[in-house]
């Protein structure tokens, strides 16, 4: 659960050279004006005190303060936005309303279409139910459990607003998806299948490494519960990698809607077009945004980097159309394997913060937007 806050100075003391403050909670207060109120009272000091906002904590995404200032719509908006928040987080504890069962990381099997359907299981959930072994790991990344006694079969369940999301994070990882708005009945094969596979599989290694490139969310949890802060990592960190060396967390990107242009050349002229175009705006931000979860480039190699230091049991991924070294690292070009976990774990990671960007746009547009420039009005 949020928790909005922000650190208010003011500009006289800012001016002399002062940062003296407080924090300030917007849920403390019933209204926007009784934060006015207090903001002012906590500078008596001052006869009459030009409230700074210099900072800002626990924003809801895509939320920040703009020059200082803090105007009513976004109070409200800021405090709506977290109401929202909270009821997704109930809704989803809602949808998970059997005992889960976690499926074994899949192989890496031959690539052919598997089929899956998506379908209706309640009025808040929906199910995602054939042969799943292969997208297992997506689906765990995009907050799924597997429940081997569902009414329909053994599958995973989602709140019913993520199913857009799983339908394109399955297509991405090569699913063939077919969509069903009522619940099938239980096939007995089906509930089989996952222990035949298990019996009968076995799993294709390459490079040498044995069981490499094991990815999903549970290793974020596994981290962070050997690390002692595992809600630090889970708020941070959406999927990771285990390799021999170390582990590969990706980090959830977040939405930003603060841009800096030059104040001057092209850069200047095309600052100046997204003034007047609002199509131009909303382009530049979601390609701004996306590009924090870009697909690796054509002829670029993935390598595996651990700093020879380090001691806290995480690598760094670099892509480079060039061999990769570095003074006081490991460095190894990765398995064809493990590129290709890399690439389903980013593709879920992709699909899902897509999703939030269109979101933001529909709820906001371009109004939340800020653009500005060293010298703006020349």
């Amino acid at each position: 659960m949020k928790n909005p806050r922000i650190y208010v100075g003011t500009w006289a003391k800012y001016n002399a050279g002062s940062l003296s403050g407080e924090w300030l909670a917007l849920k403390d207060y019933d209204s926007y004006s009784e934060l006015c109120e207090v903001m002012r009272a906590i500078h008596e000091d001052e006869s009459d005190p030009e409230p700074m906002i210099q900072d800002c904590d626990d924003f809801p995404e895509g939320f920040s303060v703009v020059s200082g200032s803090l105007s009513e719509e976004e109070y409200n908006d800021i405090l709506k936005a977290c109401k929202e928040e909270e009821e997704e987080e109930e809704e989803s504890r809602g949808a998970e309303d059997t005992e889960d069962t976690e499926e074994e990381t899949p192989g890496n099997e031959e690539e052919t279409q598997t089929a899956v359907t998506v379908c209706k299981y309640s009025e808040k959930a929906i199910a995602v139910i054939g042969d799943t072994r292969p997208f297992a790991d997506v689906l765990r990344a995009n907050g799924g459990r597997f429940n081997a006694r569902l009414s329909c079969g053994a599958g995973w369940i989602f709140q019913a607003t993520k199913k857009d999301i799983i339908v394109e994070a399955l297509k991405a990882a090569g699913a063939a998806v077919s969509e069903s708005d009522t619940v099938p009945a239980r096939n007995s094969s089906n509930s089989s299948n996952s222990s035949n596979r298990r019996n009968s599989g076995t799993r294709r290694n390459s490079g040498g490494y044995p069981n490499t490139a094991i990815g999903g969310q549970k290793v974020v949890i596994e981290y962070g519960e050997k690390r002692g802060d595992l809600e630090y990592y889970k708020s941070r960190f959406s999927t990771g990698i285990r390799f021999p060396e170390g582990v590969y967390l990706f980090e959830k990107p977040r939405i930003e809607n603060d841009f800096c242009f030059r104040d001057e050349g092209p850069e200047y002229d095309y600052y100046k077009e997204l003034c007047n175009d609002k199509k131009l705006l909303e382009e530049h931000f979601i390609a701004h945004n996306m590009e924090q979860v870009r697909e690796p480039k054509d002829g670029e190699t993935m390598y595996i980097i651990k700093d020879s230091w380090s001691t806290d049991g995480r690598v760094f991924i670099r892509w480079a159309n060039y061999p990769y070294s570095a003074n006081d690292q490991i460095v190894r070009e990765a398995t064809e394997r493990e590129e290709q976990e890399y690439r389903l774990q980013l593709r879920a990671v992709r699909a899902e913060f897509g999703k939030r960007v269109d979101k933001y746009l529909k709820r906001f547009g371009t109004s939340k937007l800020h653009i500005w420039s060293y010298w703006a009005d020349r």
